[in-house]
């Protein structure tokens, strides 16, 4: 089976799932633009994937906020913090829910996936490590 058609397959299966089914990126993109004073702790009731996702992100962000303190103000660095308080509360649900889910522990990976991400986007700089 060509390339080609094998795309348009799974477009028309995308296409048939319901909308309001979203996949992880979609939640956490959702989630890093929503106001931070519109964030309800504890919710929304994440897969773990997502919530890892989310919660790896806002560590990249603060992470890169002490490599790089120049690309945050003040008020960002306000900002990223609650997004993080906002996080844990979500993970501290989750483990409450599943004691055998460990997000903080998976997070480790994608959160230095995540860093590389944020500082590409902020300097155009690639390079895998994370500051001490």
């Amino acid at each position: 089976m060509n390339l080609r058609r094998r795309i348009e397959r799974i477009e028309r299966q995308l296409d048939r799932q319901p909308k309001e089914q979203e996949d992880g990126p979609s939640v956490v993109d959702r989630l890093l633009v929503t106001p931070i004073d519109e964030l309800t702790p504890r919710e929304p009731e994440l897969d773990p994937r997502a919530l890892t996702m989310y919660y790896s992100f806002t560590l990249a962000h603060l992470s890169f906020s002490r490599e790089r303190p120049e690309f945050y103000s003040g008020a960002d660095l306000d900002q990223w913090r609650a997004r993080q308080r906002h996080a844990e509360s979500l993970v501290e649900a989750l483990e409450e829910r599943d004691e055998t889910c460990d997000i903080r522990a998976h997070s480790v990976v994608t959160m230095r996936v995540c860093l590389v991400h944020v500082r590409y986007q902020f300097t155009g700089e690639v390079r895998d490590q994370i500051p001490v």
